[in-house]
């Protein structure tokens, strides 16, 4: 033990400092210990050899080979794991997953099996400004017909008013519960955008003037959208939005839908009287829509025309 001190404004008060122990000639503690256990190991051996085995001449010679046998101590660390070498494994060796990853049947079941599926969620492909594309929306399943006067009425006004550079609306046609579109655009972000500006626009409109309220879901799913590769597919498209209320079972307006372009469309067999009031769509620019769909994918559309899969 030492004793020092330090000064205070009382005196000098003593302080006690407790000293380390010295182990055996400075050595570490593993050291001193594995001195230790070979003295201990000496005294045992001498002790347990009679004195006539010490005269014997091989008697120094095993007292030497036990005191060079090695002392079992304590490791000072663990040694360290092997690097795991990595191996190509083959067909054979591969395990079949039974769980996780893309597999018939995976993923969230729907709540009505019957019900018609979403939209999937993936990149859509880039848009080519030579193809035309088919769009469809679907509104929520608690809104009224969009094809009540009033509704109707609406969203015509909002078709009528959706005007940007590089989008532009050439034919539509309105049924109850989802609105077909044939679209033009110049590139993939002026289809983006305009599709965009389309659905916020008829789902403000639809909110504000119909519902009478500020915000709401109207559309249930993404739109849905087909690129128009050739002539004939413009075609069939154009018959198939043109006549879909047949499809639906609307026969009682007649051939020609009120709720569709086709009162200013100019493809037909028999040319159509005009309407007073403007079209809400706009000319087609496209070489496919203004007439390559005539001349090359099966000639003019006849009025009362249903798409292929309604033929008897």
């Amino acid at each position: 033990m030492g004793t020092s001190g330090r000064e205070t404004i009382w005196g000098r008060v003593p302080t006690t400092r407790r000293r380390r122990r010295p182990t055996s000639r400075g050595a570490a503690p593993h050291v001193a210990s594995a001195a230790s256990a070979a003295s201990a190991a000496l005294a045992r051996a001498a002790a347990a050899t009679p004195v006539s085995a010490l005269d014997a001449p091989d008697a120094s010679a095993a007292a030497i080979r036990e005191l060079d046998a090695p002392v079992a101590s304590a490791p000072v660390r663990a040694r360290r794991r092997a690097k795991r070498v990595p191996r190509q494994l083959s067909f054979a060796e591969v395990v079949v997953r039974t769980h996780g990853g893309a597999r018939a049947g995976a993923g969230r079941k729907r709540k009505d099996p019957a019900a018609r599926p979403n939209v999937v969620h993936r990149t859509r492909p880039l848009h080519e400004r030579e193809m035309p594309v088919h769009i469809t929306l679907r509104r929520t399943k608690s809104l009224p017909s969009f094809r009540a006067e009033r509704v109707h009425r609406v969203v015509k006004s909002a078709i009528a008013r959706t005007r940007r550079n590089g989008f532009r609306i050439t034919h539509y046609s309105i049924q109850r519960d989802h609105v077909h579109f044939v679209i033009e655009a110049d590139d993939p972000t002026s289809l983006s955008n305009g599709m965009r500006s389309l659905a916020v626009r008829i789902a403000m409109r639809v909110n504000r003037q119909v519902l009478g309220r500020t915000r709401g879901h109207v559309w249930g799913d993404r739109y849905h959208r087909r690129d128009l590769t050739s002539p004939r597919e413009v075609r069939n498209v154009l018959v198939y939005v043109l006549a879909n209320h047949l499809k639906h079972g609307e026969v009682d307006v007649g051939l020609l839908d009120p709720c569709s372009s086709g009162p200013w469309f100019t493809g037909w067999v028999d040319p159509l009287e005009r309407p007073p009031d403007a079209s809400p769509v706009v000319a087609a620019t496209t070489w496919v829509l203004r007439g390559g769909w005539i001349t090359r994918g099966g000639g003019r559309i006849r009025l009362g025309e249903v798409p292929r899969a309604l033929r008897a």
